[in-house]
């Protein structure tokens, strides 16, 4: 972990190339960060540096920054206005959808409970365009 800044680099620059594929093909961007993790893990063989405190605290702005993104693109008043798209709609296409990924990788593909969850909340996240 002695070359963090790096890593950094290389985790802005193939982010920023997903995300750009991504979005030509109506996948959100929480996708292309999840992948961009996945990639830096195995490109950079970080798979034994999973307790190192210097990825905790990238991780830790990691989360900071999805939630300034999320921050900047919803604010009060538009989010009052799609108040039943938001919160009706929303939880059901993702608790549905969670649910019946869920059941599937847990019977059909014997996975555990918690892979089973980590799964199907990740692909309720695809977006479907239908808003």
């Amino acid at each position: 972990m002695e070359n963090i800044l790096v890593y950094i680099i290389v985790a802005l620059g193939v982010s920023i190339v997903l995300n750009i594929f991504l979005k030509k093909i109506g996948v959100s961007q929480i996708i292309g960060y999840i992948l961009t993790g996945t990639v830096i893990v195995y490109a950079l063989g970080l798979r034994e540096a999973g307790h190192s405190h210097e990825l905790e605290m990238i991780g830790e702005f990691g989360i900071v920054f999805l939630m300034f993104t999320i921050g900047l693109e919803i604010s009060l008043a538009k989010m009052g206005n799609m108040k039943k798209a938001i919160f009706g709609n929303g939880l059901m296409q993702v608790g549905f959808t969670s649910l019946g990924v869920y059941l599937f990788s847990h019977y059909a593909f014997s996975l555990d409970v918690k892979s089973s969850i980590i799964v199907s909340l990740a692909f309720s996240l695809f977006n479907r365009g239908s808003a």
